[in-house]
């Protein structure tokens, strides 16, 4: 369930796309949406969607996780 909703965010890293941020930024819209009492804004949720993001990279290989993390800036999260 969590894979069609996280993989393409993976894919974007992987392929270096154009389209990462705005996969994310939609995610983040989503999750806003989908949990209005945890997510105050967009930025909220994109915040959830790349701790998110992050702990589902780690059943990646490590390369594919250190492009994610790159990728998306993910120094300190979890």
């Amino acid at each position: 369930m969590i894979n069609h909703v996280y993989d393409p965010l993976v894919d974007a890293a992987r392929t270096n796309s154009p389209h990462g941020q705005k996969l994310l930024e939609q995610l983040g819209e989503k999750l806003l949406n989908a949990n209005p009492g945890c997510c105050h804004s967009v930025e909220d949720g994109m915040r959830l969607a790349r701790t998110n993001l992050s702990l589902y990279a780690n059943f990646f290989p490590p390369p594919v996780v250190d492009q994610v993390r790159v990728y998306y800036g993910l120094a300190g999260f979890p």
